[in-house]
């Protein structure tokens, strides 16, 4: 699959930024994909909400009680099927980011187990025009975990393009 490069002359985009992106290899999406986590995700829906907070408050005791509950509320309606994207042949994460043409923050959290500092400095060596930031104490949940922080990046980047 040929990628086109994502640039001003998409609709006239200035910039991109990506939070934490769940970039998989398609190893990695097979992995998923042949793992429990859709059968994790029906036990899930059966159970009940307050179930659903505890879990997630001592999985994530960073994340705000307010935050959990949203997630756990949204978590409830989603369907088995969500899980659909996970089937490969998924778009190859190097080829998409080697084709942008704007200037790009990659903001990565300092402990996530998605994008990594390693994956990250790769990205950036396939394409120069993106740029960095890893907060700290944050993982692959960055903006439940430190918005304020990712707000400040983000505010920073859109500066420098106007």
């Amino acid at each position: 699959m040929a990628s086109r490069p994502l640039g001003r002359g998409a609709g006239g985009i200035r910039g991109l930024i990506l939070v934490d992106p769940t970039f998989l290899s398609p190893e990695r999406q097979r992995e998923v994909r042949d793992s429990d986590v859709a059968e994790q995700h029906r036990r899930a829906l059966g159970l009940q909400k307050s179930d659903l907070v505890a879990q997630a408050r001592a999985r994530h005791p960073r994340r705000s009680l307010e935050i959990i509950e949203l997630q756990a509320e949204a978590r409830l309606r989603t369907s088995k099927g969500a899980f659909d994207v996970l089937t490969p042949p998924n778009p190859e994460y190097r080829a998409v980011v080697s084709a942008i043409d704007v200037p790009s923050l990659l903001v990565i959290g300092d402990s996530s187990p998605v994008v990594t500092l390693e994956m990250a400095t790769e990205l950036r060596s396939l394409n120069p025009r993106v740029r960095i930031e890893q907060v700290q104490g944050a993982g692959h949940g960055l903006p439940f975990e430190q918005p304020e922080r990712l707000g400040e990046v983000v505010l920073s980047f859109l500066r420098e393009l106007a």
